[in-house]
């Protein structure tokens, strides 16, 4: 069985450190000093004199040799995983979950080469055929033999899990890797073809079912198997040969050419396209304007009235990582969910969909690789260490001090010296977080660094914790090679050089910001639209995203397609009117108190939205309908003035009632119909999703017309609209 691991030991570290701090009675002066720092390089400046970089570079070493792949690791997580499937204590994911980490433990000298896998399509004889070896050829390894049964298992589970092509793509992984010799071949190879016939059946490809059938005769026969075994095996290739056979005289379609390509390559979705895009929101409409001011700091503002329904944004992250439980599930890369699994060529932590994700990501793992298992199993570290430093290792170190360097001058300047032209320069780099062109990249560093660390809104306490943290990532860079030799010159050195101190003081605004900045990557579990779940896997840094500020009733809503943030309309937005995101708490399932409290502790700031102000309820106490009729005028509050008129309150406009209810009442039945066969269909075409949000879109607009928030039917009909797209975008 797989030892529990030991405890982290970056937090052990960090654990001795505050102990020592309150032995010697100095806890609560010190973290009062890092909390009145003037600056994040301060904070790191006063930290490195008094804690051990020594013992921090001694650990940093001990992280490095954790995290190697091994053949024994992979043995125990294996027993794991048949004792668990014996016993069916773990639900599938948790079991797939177990075999792609033995995989992603095991060392691969010599990988199949996927570009081959295309040819099993057009000659799947041949193909088997040459993935046998000959009797003189060289021998399976230990590893090897791990990795074809660890192929064989996943086959199985795909198998069950009805996806056929993935599945025989598994079975001829595991075929290469056994290196089974094709004069005498072995009992290990005969399951294996099995599962690729049946497959192919399944997918209506009985002709290459059935010559691969045959094929499996014809080895059974030279097989180094017992009388006993031929006869079991060849009892179960004639069963099914007769079941093929029945198929194909049934006069069942042929399928197309088998095509394994999209599931070796990198998934490629249809993402909802932006039309007109802005010329400085880089990925966002051109219906939308970065706006900045005291009260607000930077936020979205609508420069022209913006339908329901419209994709206003497009964006990919700068950075994203996986959540630790989720590691062995989705790339590392894209965040897509990994079928055809490629692990990394030296850790033991990540997977990848494709060898294209794999070497994608490269330009940043590599300093991040060996300290994986680190980083993902520490608590004070947290979700977001990872991030942060793979924000960094996104970044040239230099470019990095460099920028650091120019912020201090800013900050620390007095404006009223600064020509005009300068300012407004400075202003739009470090506030605002444009490039040199003027334009909010997000692949442009200078994107995240502007978001806000909130650093005077933080306890020194916390404030300590996030600057041991960043000393710790720091010293991992310098032994990762992140820095140019001329720079570090010498990698045991007790002390940080002036380019770590000014690389750790952007780790520590990165830690601060995350926590306030960073957004959630999900993944939509479920055909069934009753039962679809919406699992967080891993968290990204949206730059664009990061300048939309809350509302406890938001106008949009986001959803991410791989790690790619979509944001569509909730309801039309006027010209002028802010664009308004929910940062998790909604007022029409979250009481105002628990808004309040979540809001001050997660994104330090009290809520002052109009669903705040006013207290609305919460869904299941509002009204079904809010019965006043807004002013088509207006907006304003009506009442009833006989005769099917009513009378603005506003502004004493007086409006006949009749034409918009009887209107609203036929939309409200499309609507009903719509819902329904979103709810009652499992799998829907594009057209059919098209055809059911026009139907919600049309009742939505409306209902906006007439009825004031808040209202059940208003909440009622955003959700179904959301559910729509969850659905439709999976």
């Amino acid at each position: 069985m797989a030892k529990p691991e030991s405890r982290n030991l970056f937090d052990h570290l960090y654990g001795v450190f505050c102990n020592n701090l309150r032995e010697l009675g100095k806890a609560s002066s010190f973290c009062q000093l890092i909390k009145n720092a003037n600056s994040d390089l301060n904070r790191i400046t006063a930290l490195s004199k008094v804690c051990n970089i020594v013992l921090l570079v001694k650990s940093v070493k001990k992280c490095m040799r954790n995290n190697s792949k091994n053949a024994q690791r992979t043995q125990d997580i294996l027993e794991t995983y048949y004792a668990k499937k014996e016993h069916c204590s773990d639900s599938e994911t948790d079991l797939i979950a177990l075999l792609n980490s033995a995989l992603a433990s095991t060392e691969i000298d010599v990988e199949l080469n996927f570009d081959r896998l295309n040819d099993f399509g057009r000659n799947e004889v041949n193909f088997i055929e040459n993935l046998l070896v000959n009797s003189e050829e060289k021998s399976p390894t230990f590893e090897e033999l791990l990795l074809s049964e660890i192929h064989g298992e996943r086959s199985i589970y795909f198998y069950n899990a009805t996806e056929y092509e993935v599945c025989m793509l598994e079975a001829l992984r595991g075929i290469y890797y056994a290196k089974i010799n094709r004069n005498r071949p072995n009992e290990s190879l005969f399951p294996l073809l099995y599962l690729i016939c049946t497959a192919l059946w399944k997918l209506n490809h009985s002709e290459m079912a059935s010559n691969v059938l045959q094929l499996s005769v014809k080895l059974l026969r030279i097989s180094s198997l017992d009388n006993a075994a031929k006869s079991v095996q060849t009892v179960k290739l004639v069963k099914l040969m007769k079941v093929v056979q029945v198929s194909s005289k049934d006069g069942g379609c042929e399928a197309d050419q088998l095509n394994f390509k999209p599931f070796l390559e990198h998934r490629i979705e249809t993402i909802p396209k932006v039309t007109e895009t802005s010329d400085v929101l880089m990925g966002a409409c051109s219906s939308i304007a970065l706006k900045w001011q005291v009260d607000r700091g930077r936020h979205v503002v609508a420069t022209q009235t913006i339908p329901l329904g419209t994709t206003i944004i497009t964006e990919r992250p700068f950075t994203s990582t996986i959540h630790p439980k989720n590691n062995f599930l989705f790339c590392h890369n894209c965040c897509h969910e990994v079928k055809n699994l490629v692990a990394c060529k030296d850790c033991t932590t990540v997977v990848f969909c494709s060898t294209l994700c794999r070497s994608a990501c490269q330009a940043y793992h590599q300093y991040e690789c060996k300290f994986m298992k680190t980083f993902t199993s520490s608590e004070v570290l947290g979700d977001k260490g990872l991030l942060c430093y793979r924000s960094v290792c996104k970044t040239d170190a230099r470019v990095l001090e460099s920028h650091s360097r120019a912020y201090l001058t800013f900050d620390g300047s007095d404006t009223a010296e600064v020509h005009d032209n300068e300012l407004e320069c400075l202003s739009n780099k470090f506030i605002l977080g444009l490039d040199a062109s003027g334009k909010l990249d997000s692949q442009n560093y200078a994107s995240i660094f502007a978001q806000s660390p909130n650093s005077s809104a933080r306890l020194g306490g916390e404030l300590l914790k996030r600057s041991f943290s960043a000393i710790f990532l720091t010293i991992c860079l310098r032994f990762a090679g992140y820095f140019e030799e001329a720079d570090v010159s010498d990698i045991e050195n007790g002390k940080l050089y002036e380019i770590e101190q000014h690389v750790a003081s952007v780790l520590l605004r990165y830690l601060q910001s995350a926590s306030c900045n960073s957004y959630a990557v999900s993944n939509i579990n479920g055909s069934n639209p009753r039962r679809v779940q919406i699992n967080e896997i891993g968290v990204a840094t949206y730059p664009i995203l990061s300048t939309i500020n809350h509302s406890c009733n938001s106008n949009i809503y986001r959803f991410t397609m791989g790690n790619t943030s979509v944001v569509k309309t909730l309801r039309e937005i006027r010209t002028g009117e802010e664009i308004l995101d929910s940062y998790g708490p909604h007022f029409a399932s979250n009481s105002i108190e628990d808004r309040i409290r979540f809001l001050e502790e997660q994104y330090l700031f009290c809520c002052n939205c109009q669903s705040c102000d006013e207290n609305w309820l919460v869904y299941s106490k509002l009204p079904k309908q809010n019965l006043s009729i807004k002013c088509p005028q207006c907006d304003g509050e009506s009442a009833a003035s006989g005769k099917g008129k009513n009378v603005c309150l506003k502004c004493s406009n007086t409006f006949d009632t009749r034409k918009i209810m009887k209107m609203t009442k036929e939309l409200e039945i499309k609507f009903q119909e719509a819902k329904q066969r979103l709810l009652n269909s499992n799998k829907m075409s594009t057209a059919d999703h098209e055809a059911v949000q026009g139907a919600i879109v049309r009742y939505a607009n409306a209902l906006e017309k007439i009825q004031k928030w808040p209202s059940q039917t208003l909440i009622e009909c955003q959700e179904t609209l959301k559910l729509c797209w969850n659905l439709r975008y999976q």
